[in-house]
């Protein structure tokens, strides 16, 4: 979540644990979806209430505040506009109630930034806004393209506009190529003269890359070269004509009486 509170904000005189929440509790807001263990989409509301200086608490709710679920505190210093100390955020999947989640899921964090990379949940004195918002679940998808990058990576895309790494490619190559065996089909085996062969990844030592989707063709000059069978032709036929003409030459000598 990218987003800024603003600092002007009055606190609010009634309890973020209030059910159901006030409309003026409701005023910096947004909403986006979770995604269960099947891919049901649930539209979850997360309000921010001033609940003091510089203090917000995080409230969450899937029926638009009739009923809600705290999901922590974040405290800004009042120099930076930064949160101070870093904030916890998440979903508890058990307020999400109706809906399964895996055993190992047992919250969902709302990212915030942190004090490294820098935060992204500021108070300024700015208005009220909600730069950008992502997650990371996804409803259910069905597959709707392969692709084959240069590395061997094998993507599957999905219909729900995910994309998986499916597989690796793996290239193989011989010590000695010149030594490989051929054998019917146009297949080669690997003989005591080739070596052993050594897989590796496509574009690492001396692997060479995929081109996915790619024909390959002649890497000759067709034109080039039905020009040099033309000018061939006609030089054996001039030649030709040479030799006939010096054997008529040497039939009437040898037939002079």
């Amino acid at each position: 979540m990218n987003a800024n509170l603003p600092s002007s904000a009055p606190v609010n005189a009634n309890p973020s644990a209030t059910v159901p929440m006030t409309a003026d509790m409701k005023t910096y807001g947004t909403a986006l979806n979770v995604y269960d263990a099947v891919g049901n989409a649930i539209p979850v509301s997360i309000y921010f209430v001033k609940t003091a200086a510089n203090s917000w608490d995080a409230v969450g709710s899937i029926d638009d505040g009739v009923t809600n679920f705290a999901m922590g505190t974040v405290t800004f210093d009042p120099t930076t506009g930064q949160p101070n100390p870093a904030p916890t955020l998440a979903i508890d999947p058990a307020s999400l109630t109706g809906f399964t989640f895996p055993a190992t899921v047992t919250t969902i964090p709302v990212n915030v930034g942190n004090d490294i990379d820098g935060y992204t949940l500021t108070e300024y004195g700015s208005p009220f806004a909600v730069y950008d918002l992502k997650q990371d679940g996804y409803a259910p998808g069905e597959l709707t393209s392969v692709a084959i990058g240069e590395n061997g990576v094998v993507t599957a895309r999905y219909s729900n506009g995910t994309s998986q790494a499916a597989g690796q490619v793996a290239l193989t190559t011989f010590r000695n190529v010149q030594g490989l065996q051929p054998i019917n089909g146009g297949y080669w085996q690997a003989t005591y003269a080739s070596g052993d062969p050594v897989q590796s990844a496509p574009q690492e030592g001396r692997m060479g890359l995929i081109r996915s989707g790619s024909l390959e063709e002649s890497n000759v000059d067709m034109t080039a070269e039905l020009v040099n069978m033309i000018v061939a032709q006609r030089s054996y036929q001039a030649n030709a004509q040479t030799i006939k003409t010096q054997d008529q030459v040497l039939s009437t000598l040898v037939n002079l009486r």
